[in-house]
């Protein structure tokens, strides 16, 4: 939650709180036995093998907060032994830093990427990291960690054409297409197979949306991508086609309820919603079965 990092049971008596950081928790990621928690302050790493007692191994003091924009976008990405930070008000001179956490009780900084700030909505596929910079598309190669280079950066179209989240999905045939969603409602889709290269190559624009999340499913030959529309809840949309898009359904989260963002996880949605449409610290946890 926005609140604190709490620990659920995923068996029988599923929901059930297991353990919790005490304190203002912005973002996180974990592993089976790790977690990184960004906090008011600093950067924390837990022990979490034990989720009833989670252990502080070490802190990161941070001299900005990297908690994102008014949607919340992610800023942290644990890939093995190595997290990826961005800064969207930048560092210095930097904006994405790279921490071997492989000794998470003695964490170290070793790279940064200079010359790039307001880098916000990161997401690792592969050796690329992908991402809004300065509300444009990036894609940055990080395939050796602590040199990481920026590879691309494509504008998107139209008035208030800013991006704000993405997911990507790659196709049987090798091909690999971004989704990114903009403020202005749209979601732009780029083949980024040649990620030095990356074509738009369609849009898709529902009708009064309003887009603030996205999250792809792999199913097969019929990947599903998953829009966060805070107006109608969930569209869903057949991307077997990429650049042809399908919306094939939609959920409803209830009367007065708005949805905020989406997280997949196996063959399972998460989606956070404000049950009395007041604002997201106040939000609910929905679990979808994907379609």
């Amino acid at each position: 939650t926005k609140n604190r990092i709490r620990a659920l049971s995923a068996g029988r008596q599923a929901g059930l709180l297991l353990g919790y950081l005490p304190g203002l928790v912005y973002q996180e990621v974990a592993t089976e036995s790790i977690a990184v928690a960004v906090t008011g302050s600093d950067l924390v790493i837990l022990d979490i093998r034990n989720p009833a007692a989670p252990r502080i191994l070490s802190r990161l003091l941070l001299r900005t907060l990297p908690r994102g924009s008014t949607y919340e976008q992610k800023t942290v990405e644990l890939v093995g032994d190595y997290l990826f930070v961005a800064w969207p008000l930048g560092c210095g001179d930097a904006g994405l830093f790279v921490i071997n956490i492989a000794v998470p009780t003695a964490p170290v900084v070793v790279g940064k990427l200079t010359g790039v700030v307001n880098l916000t909505a990161i997401k690792v596929v592969g050796d690329l990291l992908y991402g809004s910079l300065n509300y444009e598309f990036a894609i940055i190669n990080f395939r050796e960690p602590t040199a990481q280079k920026l590879l691309s950066v494509q504008p998107l179209v139209g008035q208030f054409a800013m991006a704000s989240n993405l997911a990507v999905v790659e196709t049987a045939s090798g091909e690999r297409y971004a989704f990114v969603t903009s403020l202005n409602g749209k979601v732009y889709i780029f083949d980024d197979t040649t990620p030095t290269a990356p074509k738009q190559v369609a849009t898709y624009t529902p009708e009064n949306a309003c887009i603030t999340d996205v999250a792809i499913m792999n199913q097969g030959e019929q990947p599903r991508l998953y829009l966060i529309d805070c107006h109608v809840g969930v569209r869903v949309l057949d991307v077997s086609f990429p650049a042809q898009p399908r919306e094939v359904t939609t959920y409803s989260l209830g009367s007065g309820n708005k949805a905020y963002a989406i997280t997949a996880i196996g063959q399972q949605m998460f989606v956070a919603t404000d049950v009395e449409s007041a604002s997201a610290s106040d939000s609910t946890l929905h679990l979808m079965a994907a379609v």
